[in-house]
């Protein structure tokens, strides 16, 4: 199981939670496994899926599906309990022998009748698990607000309390597993930025690297996140797409882009010359990032805040030759999410702790030159940090 089980009670306890209910993609991954692809797919308030659980039932969670996604909750083990809701049609075959996968579908969305919708599944559910009473810790964000006002007038022995933070703060120390997760999806897309440059000729266009990227993370399996690719002084219009603008020599080559590797993210970006050594400028700012990122990564350690971690970083920027630098943050936690819980920002208090994954980040544009930003995945360890992106961060000529 992916979910921090040990943690998720101590948070528990202090905060008075019997019980917590998943409404995000994300947390209802997190507890249960359940990938469901209404939750993937669908905006709002009509994609509601839940996954419950209770101290005492930490790693067997009750799911609220869906009929249409029932067949995804086939994957999960036999310890999840599946309360499906709202009418979706299938049939068995004349004369055929269903297998397990089968078998259960079937239990769930022909034998019974599912529910008329998410609140009353959500409600057996409750039943089931024996919590009609007590404190329920909700994740707000994905949760129909009509169901948490309905919620205590059906069930009055029940405290509703909205806890999406609670959720940000049990997923902020991975499991080994999640780190392992993380791990390869960084090794992914640092193998993919190394194939699409190592194809990098004069007048390839932007769209044909980034499509090798692209591709080159898809077949290692991965799912993509996003791509942002862009030749010589387009790299300092950092978030649009890639376009048909063609390389040249000298030009700057900047990838900021990412997969998911079994739902886990990585957020690679970096910088290469085409064809010929980097100007003095960019050299320049190349150098002073590296030296920031190199003070950010020196300061973050297990009870380091994440303050300290940006002060680190953009003071050393500064003092290495762009002493008028500037940012909102230096950086992010990873992992179900591309940004996953706190940000290395100014005002941000979080106590790093061993097992906390982060990527660390000083982008720099400056119109007329170009766009530049080492960016790397980092896991808190007891004796400091390690690198989970171990791509060079050197500026380096390719083609």
């Amino acid at each position: 199981m992916l979910a921090n089980t040990d943690r998720a009670r101590q948070l528990m306890e202090k905060n008075g939670i019997d019980a917590l209910l998943a409404t995000t993609f994300p947390n209802v991954y997190y507890f249960s496994g359940l990938r469901s692809l209404v939750q993937m797919t669908a905006v709002g308030i009509g994609s509601q899926v839940y996954a419950l659980v209770s101290k005492e039932r930490m790693t067997q969670p009750i799911v609220v599906v869906p009929t249409v996604d029932a067949d995804c909750a086939t994957e999960l083990s036999e310890g999840v309990s599946v309360v499906p809701y709202a009418q979706f049609y299938r049939y068995v075959g004349q004369g055929v022998e269903l297998n397990a996968a089968e078998t259960r579908l079937k239990r769930w969305v022909i034998d019974s009748q599912p529910k008329a919708d998410a609140f009353e599944a959500l409600l057996v559910a409750l039943e089931e698990a024996g919590l009609t009473q007590g404190t329920l810790g909700v994740d707000e964000a994905g949760m129909n607000p009509a169901y948490l006002d309905k919620l205590p007038q059906k069930l009055p022995g029940l405290k509703v309390v909205p806890s999406a933070a609670l959720f940000c703060s049990i997923r902020m120390v991975k499991t080994p597993e999640e780190i392992r997760r993380l791990r390869r999806a960084n090794e992914v897309t640092q193998e993919a930025m190394l194939q699409a440059v190592g194809l990098a000729r004069e007048g390839m266009t932007e769209n044909e690297m980034a499509q090798e990227f692209q591709k080159a993370q898809l077949d290692r399996g991965a799912r993509l996140n996003f791509t942002c690719l862009h030749f010589g002084r387009a790299s300092a219009f950092c978030e649009t797409a890639p376009t048909d603008n063609r390389l040249q020599r000298g030009d700057l080559i900047w990838i900021d882009g990412g997969c998911y590797y079994e739902q886990y993210a990585s957020d690679i970006t970096r910088n290469w010359s085409f064809a010929a050594p980097a100007g003095k400028r960019p050299m320049q700012i190349w150098e002073a990032l590296l030296a920031g990122e190199q003070k950010g990564l020196q300061a973050i350690k297990p009870g380091a805040r994440t303050a300290d971690v940006f002060d680190a970083a953009v003071a050393g920027v500064r003092a290495a030759g762009i002493p008028d630098y500037q940012r909102h943050h230096v950086g992010h936690a990873i992992g179900l999410e591309t940004y996953d819980s706190f940000l290395l920002a100014p005002r941000d208090e979080t106590v790093l702790e061993e097992g906390m994954v982060m990527n660390i980040e000083v982008p720099y544009y400056e119109l007329g030159v170009g766009g530049f930003n080492p960016e790397d995945a980092v896991l808190v360890t007891s004796k400091g940090h390690e690198l989970l992106s171990t791509i060079s961060r050197e500026l380096r000529i390719v083609g």
